[in-house]
Formats: structure tokens, sequence, C-alpha cells
């Protein structure tokens, strides 16, 4: 069912939003942590709404590494109408599918074929001998399968000598180039015989001790045994040291069973040998890949509680990528359990639950070791009465997430290794395959990772579905839980043996080990080379039929499983080189046929609200949350009643929250229609981007008077020559009845003033509307003179004609026409939005100030507004006055930045009102006031210091400090100065308020990571009587350092405050062989400076004093290039950033 969640009526202002004084609905939607698509319960549309505003707030995620997300990307902020009507499409059906799609014939083979594939094998041959020594350790007390015992097709033993051992037989140190091992009884061939030898302190062997990738191979090829001492000539040589111990691997894979070698062994009389073998299977994924699981009755009654258990080796050439490693939907097509291990951005994703519109969903970034390369154990658990989810890693706790109790619904489908017919497989290796109708501990999970499921197992009675995947018929895989249905059959899956690589556990230990003869000569060698052919059983298809067009179309009605055929197969010689082909011949081919049939679903309708650019999270902290906020009033007529929403951010916690004022619009909404909506390439000479943007046609309602047309377009992705979409300003066209009436250059040409900053990647470069960690920009155009109440109006979206060389690029574009009824005032003026001074995190560049506040103010009236008086000031102090003149047609706005004003100690509320619009009566009087609250302004001394360190560039930079009348009191232009100087300027200024201003022409600040070539520079404000430090500015600032303070209040030095909240800037970023680490507080504390690696150990400490302010050059000599933490650490504050040391 879908959950409403209700709304909140209040009178007061919003934190960190300054509002106007009227009643005021604050509807809180998504909150940290909550599933971003959900269903809210908005105020009726009988209320009336003057204006809503949608705050988005993200903060990091302490859950995930980077905290906050490590890539800019795209989110969007949709709607859901769900209108009411029905909808239908035409659905041309195939009357059959392979493996999920569509093809026009296929020719198949009934039973199993095979595939050749060269292997190439190489081998030392001896020309000539110098010498040669040989070392015998061999008592031949018995004889051994291990480790040739090829009766099993797969097995890997590892062996220890002592070094002791090795110098009693006689041998020194220098290289082993070969052995012999003692054969008593000749079996089979022993293929792909793998050796590797290790140096080692272990003076017994452990399972849990072995690293594996610590070996080194000297030998790999095909052996033909012979009775006797067989000598084995290493490829290459082992250097021993003479002091360590040697442990050799010794690994074979056969591809069937065959007859038993037997070795002549030793007791070593210690712990010296672990071997496995065996004949253990699993299944690989690739492409399309999936195994459909037939339903049972316990699988159908999973409501609460879920545990899923497997183990999985990612393949490395493919990962990370876009697959599923599991999949169980409603017959509705919700999720009910879906796992990614990983995403392609390296995220696991585990979703379980539904509520009918969204699902339960926890998540973490993984490692590339975690997830590519070598086997790992994952177990994904649910307990819907507590709301806990978990994701445990070879046993561990990885991580978890609480609130997340949607049911499980009713499984319809359950797909392994991936998400089904149509659907991206997990590229890689399972196997274990167990579901429990139970929540594992991590204790059992732990004990079990490493055995075969049975009756011991202590939620054996819960298990639902389990595939060993040890079957090897390359045609379904057995269900081994007592409750199972049937097999499930392999769609385009393999089912190969394992690769004793694949053996990491499960070895017997002991104290046997083979005869050996270890060897050590100097000859003339040569390496010959022989390639053999391989032939591997060809992975199945799974063939659906769709037969039944009259009473079940589009319903399966038959599967067959066939295997692929009509291909030739290549015989090589001994070089590889191909010398003959086999047709494999079809037993069948099948033609595709189609019919069609009409599916009728409810009409629903996607609008996009609001769309922003996530920021570079490398070192970036988001704090409590930091708010961007939009205006939506024109979707009111969508947000009413019950409304779904979705947002599309998932790496760092969202807060969403509208904010309605109460009161009378400008004009009322009849119509929202969406006109283009999607990604659209661009630069494709063959398919230029207007053939997705075709005129539109619409009609304008009877009760229209004004519209406006809406367009939210940004640019994406990288191509020659010109690196469009992202970063190429192209033009935007806009027609109406075939004429032209708006353009657009689609640019952002201010990413250097982010308030958002700094952020970790190239924030500061300009893009196409829209910069990483800001809200894109829409394109409103009043329309109102172009259309006709009642008539046709045929829209059409132009771009500029480009064309690329290579590449891919693309626009999304979301188009949309809102019309309205008539003004509902002649007369009318609104203040749109506050500037400064405000709290407003968008604003935050331009804040806190003691002069010239800024507002945006807005025709709200059918009549031209030509002048309006503004009264401002803070609360209880005097107000000032401004008269504004100029020209604005309804629904224009216009910044204006005001006087002076009388400034009031410890204000933090801010009063704007307007009247007398047009030297009349304003009609609607209750957008006419706002209150806004703000931060007090910083206070220096009479007397201080400007520090201004230049970098490699200073023709870049300049600042300039001024009174409150823009008067120019002091300056440092960029002519004279040098690069990499220090300059030190003593100010002493009368009591007032002053602007201080530095600028990069360059906009990339002082100092930035992608632009190393400039150098390092900086600016600080400092006590002209200690060597106390008031301010200091970080480095990478983009375009501008900018403040405004008051000098002359009767604050103590001690009692100041320059920062609302702790700022930590550590540059270089990345660093080499120090680093500058500054500080601000809002407070003076004494504290601590750390350096710490991503396992918590402390690199580097340093302590600090009673401070504001702070400023260390840390010298990082002696530490190892990687990734670290600075952590700043206070009585009462802490910060933290990350730190790059190459």
């Amino acid at each position: 069912m879908k959950r409403l969640f209700g709304f909140l009526f209040i009178l007061v202002l919003v934190s960190n939003l300054s509002l106007r004084a009227q009643d005021t609905i604050v509807m809180q939607t998504f909150t940290f942590g909550s599933p971003q698509d959900a269903w809210f319960e908005f105020p009726s549309d009988t209320i009336q709404f003057e204006k809503i505003l949608m705050l988005y707030t993200l903060k990091c995620n302490p859950a995930q590494n980077p905290a906050c997300g490590e890539w800019d990307y795209l989110t969007y902020t949709f709607l859901y109408d769900y209108t009411g009507n029905t909808d239908s499409s035409e659905i041309i059906q195939p009357w059959w599918q392979l493996n999920g799609a569509e093809a026009d014939s296929v020719g198949y083979s009934n039973s199993p074929t095979y595939s050749n594939t060269p292997q190439m094998y190489y081998n030392t041959v001896y020309d000539d001998t110098t010498s040669l020594s040989a070392y015998t350790i061999a008592a031949a007390t018995s004889n051994e399968t291990h480790p040739f015992g090829t009766s099993i097709p797969v097995s890997r033993s590892f062996y220890l000598w002592r070094a002791s051992e090795l110098v009693t037989a006689g041998m020194s140190n220098g290289d082993i180039t070969g052995l012999r091992l003692n054969l008593s009884s000749i079996g089979s061939t022993i293929k792909n015989l793998q050796i590797k030898m290790m140096l080692t302190t272990m003076d017994t062997l452990c399972e849990d001790s072995l690293d594996f990738s610590a070996f080194t191979e000297v030998y790999f090829n095909n052996l033909l045994p012979v009775s006797g001492w067989n000598s084995i000539a290493f490829l290459n040589a082992f250097n021993w040291d003479g002091t360590s111990n040697i442990i050799i691997e010794i690994a074979y894979e056969n591809y069937s069973t065959g007859t038993d070698n037997l070795a002549a062994s030793n007791d070593a009389g210690y712990t010296a040998a672990l071997s496995r073998s065996g004949s253990d299977r699993c299944v690989e994924f690739t492409g399309s890949a999936y195994i459909p699981v037939p339903l049972n009755d316990s699988l159908l009654t999973i409501d609460s509680l879920i545990s899923i258990t497997f183990w999985a080796y990612g393949n490395i050439d493919a990962q990370p990528q876009n697959g599923t490693c599991f999949r169980g939907n409603t017959i509705d097509g919700n999720r009910v359990f879906n796992t990614h291990v990983p995403w392609s951005n390296l995220g696991v994703y585990w979703d379980c639950g539904n509520n009918g519109s969204s699902y339960d969903r926890i998540n973490k970034t993984a490692t590339t070791a975690e997830t590519e390369g070598a086997w790992h154990h994952w177990a994904f658990t649910k307990n819907v009465m507590t709301g806990d989810m978990k994701i445990y890693l070879d046993g561990n706790l990885w991580h978890s997430g609480t609130g997340l109790d949607n049911d499980l619904d009713e499984v319809s489908v359950y797909f392994i290794g991936g998400g089904g017919p149509g659907s991206s497989a997990y590229e890689g290796r399972m196997d274990e395959f167990a579901l429990f109708k139970a929540e594992l501990s991590q204790a059992t999970i732990q004990d079990y990772m490493k055995k075969s499921i049975d009756a011991s197992h202590p939620e054996f009675d819960k298990l639902i579905t389990y595939f060993p995947f040890n079957d090897g018929n390359n045609t379904n895989v057995g269900d081994s839980a007592a409750c199972a249905t049937g097999p499930a059959d392999l769609v385009n899956t393999t089912n190969p043996l394992k690769h004793p690589a694949d053996y990491i556990f499960g070895f017997t230990p002991g104290t046997i080990r083979p005869d050996i003869i270890f060897e050590q000569g100097v000859f003339n060698t040569h390496t010959d080379s022989v390639c053999m052919v391989i032939s591997t059983q060809n992975a199945p298809w799974q063939i659906v039929y769709f037969a039944d067009s009259v009473n079940n179309p589009g319903q399966p009605t038959d599967t067959v499983i066939v295997w692929p055929a009509a291909y030739y197969n290549y015989n090589y010689d001994i070089t590889g080189a191909i010398i003959d082909s086999v047709w494999v011949g079809a037993d069948t081919t099948i033609y595709q046929l189609y019919y069609s049939y009409w599916d009728y679903f409810p009409e629903v309708i996607r609008y996009e609200l609001a769309r922003y650019i996530t920021p570079y999270g490398n070192g970036l902290s988001l704090g409590d949350g930091w708010t961007w906020t939009f205006d939506v009033t024109d979707y009111r007529p969508l947000l009413a009643d019950s409304v779904r929403l979705a947002a599309g951010n998932w790496q760092e916690l969202l807060d969403m929250k509208f904010v309605m004022i109460k009161g009378t619009p400008p004009r009322d909404v009849i119509s929202i229609e969406n006109l283009w909506n999607g990604s659209f390439n661009y630069g494709d000479g063959a398919t230029p981007i207007d053939t997705y943007l075709p005129s539109i046609k619409t009609k304008i309602p009877a009760n229209a008077y004004t519209a406006r047309w809406k367009s939210r377009i940004t640019g994406h992705g990288m191509d020659s020559p010109q690196n469009c979409a992202e970063f190429c300003a192209k033009t935007h066209y806009f027609l109406i009845d075939s004429v032209q009436r708006f353009s657009k250059l689609v640019w952002r040409d201010n990413c250097d003033l982010n308030p958002l900053y700094p952020q970790g990647g190239t924030w500061v470069y300009d893009r196409s509307n829209w910069c990483p960690g800001a809200e894109v920009w829409t394109y409103d155009y009043e329309i109102t003179p172009y259309i006709t109440p009642g008539d046709t109006v045929e829209l059409d979206h132009d771009v500029q004609s480009y064309v690329h060389t290579s590449g891919w690029d693309y626009y999304r574009i979301e188009d949309q026409l809102i019309t309205y009824g008539a003004p509902n005032f002649t007369l009318d003026a609104d203040i749109y939005n506050v500037i400064s001074p405000t709290n407003d995190d968008m604003w935050g560049r331009m804040n806190p100030i003691c002069t010239k506040p800024e507002i945006v103010i807005r025709n709200t009236g059918s009549t031209t507004l030509t002048s309006l008086e503004i009264a401002y000031g803070i609360e209880g102090a005097p107000m000032s006055t401004y008269i504004w003149s100029g020209s604005l047609e309804f629904m224009e706005t216009q910044n204006v930045v005001l006087d002076t004003f009388t400034w009031a100690q410890g204000a933090d509320k801010f009063v704007f009102s307007i009247s007398k619009p047009n030297g009349g009566t304003d009609e609607y009087s209750a957008n006419n006031m706002w209150i806004s609250d703000f931060e007090y302004v910083p206070v220096m001394p009479e007397t201080f210091v400007i520090e201004f360190r230049t970098n490699n560039i200073p023709s870049q930079n300049a600042w300039t400090l001024k009174d409150d009348q823009g008067n120019l009191v002091f300056e440092r232009s960029s002519v004279g100065l040098s690069p990499n100087t220090f300059y030190r300027d003593t100010m002493t200024l009368s009591t007032g308020c002053y602007e201080f201003r530095l600028t990069d022409s360059g906009e990339d600040g002082l100092s930035w990571w992608a632009n190393s070539a400039q150098g390092n520079g900086y600016i600080r404000f400092k006590s002209a009587t200690n060597a106390a430090y008031l301010k200091v500015f970080g480095s990478d600032f983009g375009g501008e350092v900018y403040m405004q303070f008051t000098v002359g209040l009767t604050n103590d030095v001690e009692e100041m405050s320059f920062s609302d909240k702790p700022e930590l800037f550590a540059y270089p970023n990345p660093a080499d062989n120090y680093v500058q680490i500054d500080f601000n507080l809002p407070e003076a504390e004494k504290g601590i400076i750390e350096i710490k690696d991503l396992f918590g150990r402390t690199i580097v400490t340093e302590s600090f004093e009673k401070s504001l302010a702070g400023s260390h050059n840390i010298s990082l000599q002696g530490v190892q290039a990687g990734t670290y933490v600075v952590h700043l650490q206070s009585k009462n504050y802490c910060d933290s950033q990350i730190l790059i040391v190459h």
C-alpha cells in the first residue's frame, strides 16, 4: 500500500531561509536517509498559495567513503501525476525470444556444442649444460595420490621445506632452476600443471596464514608423466636466499576425470602439506545471462525476514558495471529483493521491501579489491520487524541501515546472476547461492560461509533455495533446499569447473609430502612452445515462445533449451596458426514472426520540478546540511492532495521540504504541459539533435490569458573537437509559429563564484548551464504576446548546428508550457528574494554585510512598474529609504543594491518593505514585507595587518579595501606584484563598515590542485599587536574572496568571531614535501591538528594555543604517498579534510 505523509502547519520563519511574515505551511517530504521515491499528502487545491519554495538540503553520508559522493552527477526532482485516465500502447510482440532478446532468425543445435580455443604452452630446452647440482630430500615411505591424483580433475597443494633441510641436503643460496618428482605409478596426463614458489619464515603450514599473492610462477605446461623421477625445468629460475624456508604450490586442472598418478612420499614430521582436490563447480555470467529460479510455496510466504548469501568473483576485465546479482519482483514489476555488487560507480546496493511506490535500500561504495579479481562472500539480510538491513562481506558486518520496514510482497519472478530478460548480468562467477526465510546472525554467517549447507545449519528449516552449482550438465542446476520444486535453467550461463586458484579454503593439512630433488644449474637454453586446442562446451540458449496471440498475448507458452550452432570451429597447428575449420551445423532454424495487441495501463505523467548537479565530494564537508532553494510556484496544481515525488540523489543524504506561503499569487496556473523531455544526442552529423526535437502543436486553453515557456537545459559528455556538450557554449533557439522569438546561449559563466567551495574536482570550470554543487538555471520566457486563447500554437526548440568528429555528447532538456489566468492585480510589486543580508546558503559568498543590502523586486501587477519606495533596516533600528526607478513589465524582476543603513551591534534580523508602486497604492500588501535572518558581521580592531603572498602568476591577482561609500581605502593592484613575494600592509581604520575583495582573473584562486604550475599563495588578516591570526582565507577560492566587516565597536579581540562554523583548509592538495594547514574557529580555543592515514593511525600532530585562526606549515618528509585525513579538534569544534600525498 502507498504510505502518505502529512504536512505541518506553522506560522513561523524557516531556519536558514528568509520569508515574509505570512501564514506558511511547511511540507516535509524526504528526510536524511529515507527512501527517495514516496507518496506525500499535500494541502488541498482549495488552499491558495502566493509562493511555493522547495528546500533541497544535502549532507554527507558518514556510512560511505568519501562521506560526500566523489563525483558530480545529474540529479532530478520528479513529480508523477496519476491522472486517473487510462492510456494504451500497441505492442508488437515477437513470436519467440532468444535469451530475452529479439532476433530475426536463429539456427541451433538440440544437443550440446563446443568451441575450440588455442592455448600456448612454453617449456625450457637445455641446449648444453655448464654445471648441474641436484639435492635430494626423499625417504619414499609411502605412495600418495597428492599432488597428482588425476582421478579428480582439479587439485591445489602446498608443501613446505625448511631451510635446515635444504642446507642438510647440501644446497646453498642461489637460483633453483628445476626440480624432480618421483612417480611410482603412472596415470593420466597432468594438464595445466602450474608450479609456484615463495620464501617464508613459516615453519609449519596453516591455511589462514597463506598469502596466495606472494607466490612466483616458475612452471606452467602439460606434463606427460613417466615412471620414476620426472624432471621439470623451470621457465623462470627461483632465487633462494639460503636462510628462508620454501613453500611450493603444485596445481593442475584437467577437464575430466582420469587415473591417479602415485608420488613417492615421505613424512616430514611436521605440518608440511596442505592439499585440496575436487570437481567443485560454479556458474559464470556475462552479457544477458541469468538463471530463472522456479518458485516454491515457501518462497511465496516470505514477508518479514530474509537472508541471501553467496560467493562472488567479479570479472576484472568487466567490473565495475551495471549488472544485477539477483532480483525478485512482484507481478507488478516492483522490487522485492535486488542486489548490485557492484554498480558501475562501485556502489553495492541492497534493495529489499516495497510499499508499492518505493523500495528500501542501503548502499555503500566498495573498493576494486572487494568486487573483482578475487572470491568474496556476501550476505544480505533484512528484518522488517526491527527495520534493520545489513550487508556482510567475508563474514564481517560491512554496512547497515535502520528504519527500513517495508514488507516483502509476494514474489512473481526470481532470477540469479541477472535481472531477467533484457537486463545486464553480473559480470563474473558465483557459487553457493542460498536464500533463507530468516535473518542470519553474523556468527552463523561466519560459521558456514566456508561450508556446504546441510541439516546441521541452525536455520536449515528456513532454507528456501540453495544452489551449490556442482551439476556440470551445462543445461540446468539443481536446488538442494528441502522445499525445492525443480532445477533452474541456465540461460546463456556456463557451469564450469572451478580453477585451482579458486580453491582458497578447505585444505587438508598433513605431514606427508612428495620426495623431491632440487636442481641448481647453469645452462644454455631456449624456450620452445606448442599450441594445444581446448574444447569447451558452449553456454546453452533459452528460447521462449509467445504463441497464444488470441487468449494470452505476450505471455510465454513454451520454453526450450538449445545450444549455439551455425558457426565454424577452428583447428590450429603447433604454432597457433589456423589450419582447418569445421562447420557446426544447426539442427533447426527458426524465423521470426510478429503479432500486435493493445496494452492498457493508468496514465502517469512525469514532471521535472528542478535539477541539480552534485558537488565533487573529495575533501568536502556539508556540515549539518547545505540548502538550495527552488521556486516551484508554477507547479501548484500538481502539488495538491496525494503526490508521488522522486529524487535522484544517491551519493549524499537528502532532506527536502516545501515552504508554501499562503496568499494570492500574481496569476493562477491553468495548465502544465510537458513539451520535450529527455537526453538528446548532439553533434551527430547523420542524426542531428533537431531530429529528436520536432515541432509541437498544442492548444492553448480558452480560459488562459498568459503563458510561459520553461526550458531547463544542461550539456554533458566530451567530444572532439570542442569538448561538447559539457564544455562548449551553444545557442538554443525558441520558435513560436515558425518565428524565432527567443534565443539563449546555454552556458554557466560563474562557476568560480560557486558558494559551495572548495571542492575536490574541477569545480571552477564553467559549463553548459551547470556547475558542480549548484542548481541548474531554468530559462523562463513569457510568450503571452504570441498566443491566442483557444487557438493552436506551434512551438519549436532548435539548437545551434554542430558536428563532432568523435566522442559522445548530449543535452538534457526539459521544456514545459505553463498557462495562467489573467493577472490578479493591476498595480502590485513584491520582494521576490533577498540576496543580502541573509543566512541562505546560496548567497553565502555575499554575506554577512554591514552596508548596501541587495534584494530582488518583481512586478506582480499588469501595469508596467516604473517606481517603488523601499524601506530597509535592522529590526528595531531607524529605517532607511531608497527610491527605485526603472521599467519592469508584468513578472519581470530586477536586482536592486540599496544604500547604507543604521548599524546595531548584536543584530540578527533585517526588515525590508516596499510601497507606493508608481506613486500609487499597492493592491496586495501581503507580499510587501520580508524579514531576513542573518549572521552578525565580523568585527575587526582599528589596526590590523593584511598579509598577502603571491603565487607564480601575480598578474592575475589584486585586492581592494573600501569604505561603506565605495571609497578606496587601500589596494594592491596586479601591476607591480612580483611572483612568490610576501606583502604585509598595516591597516588603521576609523569606525565604520568596510568591504574587502581579492580577485583572481584566472578564476582558480591562489592555489588549486588542477593548476599546480601557478604555485601557492595566501591571504590572511593578522593582529598588529601579537602573532595571532584573526582570519585566514582558503587559497582554493575560485574567482574571489569577499568579506564585509566593521571597525570601532567595543569587542575585545579575544571575543571576535569571523566564522559561524569551523573552517579547515589544506593546500596544496595533492601535496608533496609540505602542506599548509589554515583554520578558522567560531571562538578562540586551543586544540590540535592531526594527519591520519585511512586506518586511523596518527602520522603528524601539531598543537595550537587559544586562537580564532591559525596557519601551520607541516613537513611531509618521510610520509608515504597515499590518502590521508587532516583532522582539527578543539574543545567545542572539529573539522576534517581529505589530503592526497604524492
